[in-house]
């Protein structure tokens, strides 16, 4: 199994296969996002995620994970180490996408 590279303020999401990075100045500025905008910002999916699959891209923001918030990468890590401990059952996300909010929902890798 390949190790993911490690970036600097980017969180890879083992089980999900993807990056996120808290909201910060930077992100607001490199996304185009409100200043009100809550949530982690994808910010890379892997080709064999099945993120990837349901259409996530960098630039989206994960809002909610299994209805909890989400406002940092550890509250990413947390609700998907939940979902581990059940069976690795599937994850809600809320994710919002070019403005527009929908659902996710995606398996555990």
């Amino acid at each position: 199994e390949v190790e993911a590279p490690v970036k600097k303020d980017e969180t890879f999401i083992d089980n999900l296969d993807l990056y996120v990075r808290e909201i910060n100045a930077d992100t607001i500025a490199k996304y185009h996002l409100d200043n009100t905008t809550k949530g982690v910002v994808v910010t890379e999916v892997m080709p064999t995620s099945d993120a990837v699959n349901k259409g996530l891209v960098a630039g989206d923001i994960i809002i909610k994970i299994d209805k909890k918030d989400v406002l940092t990468a550890e509250d990413v890590k947390r609700h998907v180490a939940e979902a581990v401990l059940e069976n690795n059952r599937p994850v809600l996300l809320l994710v919002q996408s070019r403005g527009v909010m929908h659902f996710v929902a995606l398996k555990l890798r």
